[in-house]
Parts: structure tokens; sequence; C-alpha cells
């Protein structure tokens, strides 16, 4: 049975999110971009109600729809149904038998008899930089990337994790989210901090004046 807490954390980090439906048994949701409306309880857990009247169990929220954050663009329908397209059912080849009867291949029942294969579209990678130092004697050198991103609370991310059913896919939905919000900005920012410590720290404030300070004395 889901807890209030568990409850109250799936409603403070989904409520108002926008997904796009990934997996799906309804063809018309393929690609198509909702907003989480409601989360309710149900049963032993809870549901995610968006915006078309969709719904999905919370544990599977992350397995069957992908979260757009920020500056992440959504998936087109083609490229959705190129990356997570169902297996397509095997084919039993036609075979020859000890007659010279060649028999007819097996196909099974539902399966298309002339798919239409779309070619998944890819987008080109970005062009590797050349090392302008490269003449000159290296070492590998560990940089640490400062980088602010919006994600759920750590303890309900955890959750997620190991509800979903293909933790594989999580991860990698992840990944990509953050190594998306990795720009030049942010590797500027890490080689300033290497190169130029004092630019990034607040320069201290000039005193203002010497204090003079009088004492009265009383004489008797």
């Amino acid at each position: 049975m889901i807890t209030e807490d568990q409850l109250i954390n799936y409603q403070q980090n989904f409520s108002g999110q926008q997904f796009q439906w990934i997996k799906t048994d309804r063809p018309e949701l393929i690609g198509k971009l909702v907003k989480v409306r409601d989360i309710r309880p149900s049963g032993r857990s809870a549901v995610a109600i968006f915006d078309d009247g969709s719904q999905v169990d919370v544990t599977q929220i992350n397995n069957k729809l992908i979260m757009i954050h920020g500056e992440m663009k959504p998936l087109s329908k083609a490229e959705v149904k190129s990356i997570y397209a169902t297996k397509k059912p095997e084919v039993i080849p036609s075979t020859t038998l000890a007659n010279g009867e060649v028999t007819s291949p097996i196909i099974p029942k539902g399966a298309p008899t002339s798919p239409n294969i779309e070619k998944p579209i890819t987008s080109s990678p970005d062009p590797i930089v050349a090392n302008p130092f490269a003449m000159f004697n290296s070492d590998e050198t560990e940089i640490s990337l400062k980088l602010n991103i919006k994600i759920p609370d750590k303890k309900l991310l955890k959750m997620m994790y190991l509800n979903a059913e293909d933790k594989e896919l999580f991860i990698d939905q992840l990944s990509k989210y953050v190594n998306s919000l990795i720009n030049n900005k942010v590797v500027n920012a890490a080689m300033v901090k290497i190169l130029d410590y004092k630019k990034t720290t607040s320069p201290k404030q000039k005193p203002k004046g010497e204090e003079i300070k009088l004492t009265e004395v009383n004489e008797k």
C-alpha cells in the first residue's frame, strides 16, 4: 500500500510536469506530449492522470514515458517508433520437404505481410575539436564541472529507479538529460576556476578608513 508521504512526493515532483509517451498499446498516444494533471492513489500504488485523460501507474511512468526538462526537445513520432519499437514477430521461413515440396513461410497472426520499415532519424554528432595543445607533453587531469539541474527529490528518484522495469533505460534517460545541460558556459566556468582562481573569488572589501577612538580622561 502506498504511504501518504510517497503520494505527496509523487504529487510534488510530477504534478504539472510534461512527459512524452514512448511505450503504449494505444497507437494514438505514441510520441504524444502530455502534462500530469493529478496523482491519485490506486490499489497498492498510485496513477498519474494526464491532461488528455490518459493515465499510467507512477511506478511505470519513467518506463513508458520520458520527462521533458528545460531546453530538452521532444522526439518526433518517427524517432519514438524507431527507438522504442516493439519486437517484431518471428516468421518461420519456407522449407523444402523430403518429397521436394516447398512450404510457404508461416507468418504469425496479426503480423503485417509487408511491413513499412522506417529508417531511424539520426542527428549528426558534434564535431570533435582538435586539441590545441597536442604539441606539448600532457597528463590526464580531472576536472570538476559545477552543474545545477532540476531533478526530483533524491529519495524519490532512487525509489523510481528501484521500481523501474528497465533500470538501464532509466539511467540512460537520466544521463542524457544531465548531458544535455552541459554546455560551453559550464565548461568555461570550470576552466576559469583552474586558471584564474582570483577571478572566481570575491575581492576583499577595502577598509573605509582607520577608526580613531577617543577616551575621555577626568582629571581630579
